[in-house]
């Protein structure tokens, strides 16, 4: 957390040490009491080749010095973000809070005849807001010539495919790496066709539905990796439109925008949990007399006890995670039936169950990474190499609050931590990590704080071992950057 009053173990500078390390460098330290400590590494590596013009290796830095950006973004965070990469690429720009401000800018810029080159649309869950505002550039002849690029929820495919009716050049799927976006914002202004690496390509080209009738699902994680995984076993049956939100309270949100034909509710979630989220959905069909929506719990606990809470507080079903292909399309088949036939007794490689190596007490699970690949090869090409480096990003920072939890003998957050660091672990097959941390969320949840620390001791130094071999694949498949 950027607000914590406490300072860290040290964890960060024992994981720069061992990258530093494997890359065959050193890192060393000039450290003098009271007034600071300076920290540095050198590394030898092969000068960069250089890459044929047109390719998309050859994008060169200082492209967009001089170029007028304005950024559309809701969040106060998130539009700090890119305000601040925009100045570090050498680009002037304004920041705009809704479609309506931003119409205003674009037209005052004209005015001053200084038009904007760009407009960077990121609104979250408000996809019509995103559609409106390219559809009104494209209209008034004045901005029209603007380029937009727009940066979508994850699983939100309706939204690209209508992108390019509505006059959007690109648009690409968060979270996006800062060299991605770069690169897209490079060749967007060129005029060429962007990469899209992390997401929808530029020329939109989504799944062909095998029908032409279409479902809406709405996700409701907060795990970045549960959602990349969930996301991408979704859109392999292509008659899907998914959208993602990150706790309860954001799915009451979606809830009042559009209709879904079912909610995949996470349990356990900050703000508002599942449990809470389902109890205000059926409160409000009953006060509205709506039609009831079905609702299935994911849960990493898998004990009756767990199942009956679900079913208590509302829920009709309940899918343990981590689940295979096969296990969620028996539940999409058991709750929107006219889906298609039902599911063959003779799944294929990609339906085993992602936890098929739970025995397995190697350090990583290679079955679960093969499986991610098989996914990837009936859909999602960049599945794997997403969905390993959102674990390693948000494991991290797992680590760094388990470690600030344990220093204030907090239990509840170790238990919290611990729960999050189980799933996200066991879907890339960590899954000797994820015992582990089920064993310190058990602790936590009995308030044995020695325990837990012992077990976090075991933690750390498996993680250590998964980073390593993580990284590792992501070198093979070419994802390690960002």
């Amino acid at each position: 957390s950027t607000t914590r009053k406490h300072g860290g173990s040290g964890l960060g500078l024992a994981i720069s040490k061992r990258l530093v390390e494997k890359m065959g460098g050193e890192l060393r330290v000039e450290s003098t009491l009271g007034a600071g400590s300076t920290f540095w590494f050198m590394c030898t590596f092969e000068k960069r080749k250089e890459s044929a013009p047109g390719e998309p290796d050859s994008v060169p830095l200082g492209a967009l010095v001089g170029g007028r950006a304005l950024i559309v973004e809701g969040n106060t965070i998130n539009r700090g973000v890119l305000h601040s990469q925009a100045n570090g690429w050498g680009m002037s720009n304004r920041v705009a809070e809704n479609p309506a401000h931003a119409v205003q800018l674009l037209a005052q810029a004209v005015e001053r005849g200084a038009p904007f080159d760009l407009v960077l649309v990121d609104l979250g869950l408000d996809s019509a807001g995103a559609l409106e505002l390219t559809r009104a550039i494209r209209a008034d002849t004045a901005i029209a010539k603007a380029r937009v690029l727009l940066l979508v929820p994850i699983g939100n495919h309706s939204l690209a495919r209508d992108a390019r009716a509505a006059g959007a050049n690109a648009c690409l799927v968060k979270p996006v790496r800062q060299s991605t976006l770069y690169e897209n914002l490079v060749n967007v202004l060129a005029g060429r066709e962007a990469t899209g690496a992390d997401g929808v390509n530029a020329k939109f080209v989504a799944p062909v539905p095998r029908s032409n009738v279409r479902y809406s699902i709405l996700l409701v994680e907060d795990n970045l990796t549960n959602q990349a995984v969930a996301v991408g076993i979704l859109n392999l049956f292509q008659v899907y439109d998914v959208i993602v939100s990150a706790n309860g309270q954001e799915a009451l949100t979606a809830l009042e925008r559009q209709a879904f034909d079912l909610v995949l509710m996470d349990c356990e979630m900050p703000e508002m949990d599942g449990f809470e989220a389902t109890r205000h959905i059926r409160k409000r069909e009953q006060e509205t007399g709506g039609k009831r929506l079905p609702i299935v719990a994911l849960t990493a606990n898998a004990m009756e006890k767990d199942r009956q809470e679900c079913l208590d507080a509302g829920m009709d079903d309940f899918l343990s995670k981590p689940f295979s292909r096969r296990q969620l399309q028996e539940i999409l088949h058991r709750w929107i039936p006219q889906t298609g036939a039902p599911v063959s007794a003779a799944p294929a490689a990609s339906t085993q169950l992602l936890m098929s190596g739970a025995a397995n007490n190697a350090v990583l699970d290679r079955d679960v990474l093969e499986q991610l690949k098989a996914i990837e090869s009936e859909g999602d090409s960049n599945l794997m190499a997403r969905v390993v480096r959102l674990y390693l990003g948000e494991s991290v920072d797992l680590m760094q609050n388990l470690d600030q939890a344990l220093h204030l003998k907090d239990a509840p957050k170790i238990a919290r931590m611990a729960h999050a660091l189980k799933s996200s672990s066991a879907n890339v097959g960590a899954t000797r990590l994820s015992r582990l941390s089920a064993d310190l969320q058990s602790s936590a949840l009995r308030a044995d704080i020695d325990v837990s620390r012992d077990l976090f001791a075991k933690i750390h130094e498996e993680f250590s071992g998964v980073q390593a071999l993580l990284a590792v694949e992501l070198q093979k498949v070419g994802g390690a950057g960002g």
